[in-house]
């Protein structure tokens, strides 16, 4: 089947990869022409990619101080611990940071200054004592399993952690001292092909509510 339209996205880690596939699909159903491309990209070669115009549209966690850029904010998306079913905090509706860190935790491995990943890594460590890290991981679904296993307890942001649910696994929202990370779509601030437009319009009403409970 031939395409007569193009839109190209490339996405950073930590944006939430299940929400951008289903808005695809969504789009994809309205305008059977259009042969979209998504890409994972380091924030730095996305930048690059906007300016050469190589991809259409990217998506990240943070806006680069570039007048080329037009950012605008999409998702706010708050953190969550991953804990065992039978653990003793996942019977708790409240805790402290200072608590989780008396057991062993379960990180996602750093990738890069503004990722997810390293915004866990400050958060807990700004309890100003010492960490038991049990093990960095690179996927959502090993940490899932090394949780459900007993092994310690786990972080994630609200988004990535959708789509990863099990059984033995009990998710509960950081109050309080959690930060808000936040999805932002990128674009070249002056050449904005107009086959990107409906799909932009799609992003902007999407409104999804990552902040609530979604599981325990």
């Amino acid at each position: 089947m031939g395409y007569s339209q193009q839109l190209r996205i490339a996405i950073t880690d930590g944006v939430p990869k299940h929400r951008i596939g289903s808005l695809i699909s969504k789009q994809r159903e309205s305008n059977h022409e259009l042969d979209v491309r998504l890409y994972e990209m380091a924030p730095t070669k996305l930048h690059e990619a906007i300016h050469s115009r190589e991809i259409d549209l990217g998506l990240a966690l943070h806006i680069p101080e570039d007048i080329r850029i037009e950012s605008t904010s999409l998702w706010h998306d708050g953190l969550c611990v991953l804990l065992p079913a039978n653990h003793l905090l996942a019977r708790s509706d409240e805790f402290s940071l200072a608590e989780l860190g008396n057991y062993p935790l379960i990180l996602p491995a750093a990738k890069g200054v503004n990722s997810v990943h390293t915004l866990i890594h400050r958060l807990v460590r700004q309890t100003n004592k010492q960490i038991n890290v049990l093990q960095h991981t690179d996927s959502m679904s090993l940490m899932t399993t090394l949780v459900a296993s007993g092994l310690g307890i786990g972080f994630a942001s609200m988004a990535q952690i959708c789509g990863h649910g099990h059984s033995d696994v009990v998710t509960k929202p950081l109050t309080g001292c959690s930060p808000v990370i936040t999805t932002y779509m990128l674009h070249h601030a002056q050449e904005i092909p107009t086959t990107i437009l409906p799909f932009m319009k799609l992003l902007e009403d999407d409104m999804p509510e990552l902040n609530q409970s979604i599981g325990g």
